[in-house]
Formats: structure tokens, sequence, C-alpha cells
């Protein structure tokens, strides 16, 4: 079994500071996940305040599978064949509210062979990439100034 942990920082503060003075009727966070890697990987992802605890909220015991591409007959990947996978998670008020704290979202890849004798052949060729969003739907006030 191999695991893999990264950070990715929110960029000018936090999740909440994106959408100060504003009211919210719909909430989701978007992934979209390119498994670029030769077997298929649990995924999960956490959140991070601005002084590095983890944020707990209801997506901590949910993990979610990303489907491998194919590989040719020596195992490597057919890059033509990764394709995009999109998780939406739609979010309550509450669970918004604890998340607008974030400063970095936090994910965990685990991928694991066949059995506990099998190997993986990975290459630097291999990847997997992660693009968040989130969109909200409501209302905001905010001043133009003069």
């Amino acid at each position: 079994n191999i695991e893999y942990k990264d950070t990715i920082e929110i960029e000018g503060g936090t999740i909440g500071s994106k959408f100060d003075n504003t009211t919210f009727e719909n909430t989701a966070l978007v992934l979209k996940v390119k498994n670029g890697l030769p077997v298929k990987a649990n995924f999960a992802v956490f959140f991070i305040d601005s002084i590095g605890r983890k944020i707990e909220t209801t997506l901590d015991d949910t993990s979610y599978t990303i489907n491998a591409p194919s590989v040719d007959a020596t195992g490597v990947v057919v890059v033509s064949s990764i394709a995009s996978q999109i998780i939406k998670i739609n979010m309550n008020k509450t669970e918004f509210n604890d998340l607008r704290k974030a400063q970095k979202v936090g994910y965990i890849v685990k991928v694991e062979g066949k059995d506990a004798t099998s190997a993986i052949h990975f290459t630097k060729n291999d990847s997997f990439k992660l693009n968040l969003g989130v969109f909200v739907k409501g209302n905001t006030i905010q001043s133009l100034g003069n």
C-alpha cells in the first residue's frame, strides 16, 4: 500500500474570506481529479485552519474511489485513457461555516496492488492531478468605493 498526502493553500486568505458579506443558499465543493496512476486510488479530502490545525468536518470519514486509466501490456498508463472524474460535494450551511476557516485543503491518495505481493509499476510520467472549486449561490453586499 502507498499513501500520498499533500495540501493546496487557499490563495489570499481562507475560503471564508472569499465570501465576506455573503448569505448562502447553496454551496458545493467540486473536485476535478485526473488519475494518471496505473491503479485505482482512494481519495479523501480534509481542511486545515490558519494555525495548522485540522478542521473537523462531516467529510472526515468519506473517501472516493478514483478509477484507473488503461494500461498497456507492460503496465504503463495509456495517456489517452486518462479522464477527469468530477466529485461534487453539496454542503449545508453548517458544513460550509466549518470550512470558512480553511486556509489549506489537504488530500490523501491511497493506492494498492491486487494483493500484498503484487508490484505496481510506477513511472516518472505517472500523475495524479487535482483542481478544486467552491461554488456558492447566494447574495452579497459589496462596496464599490466612491
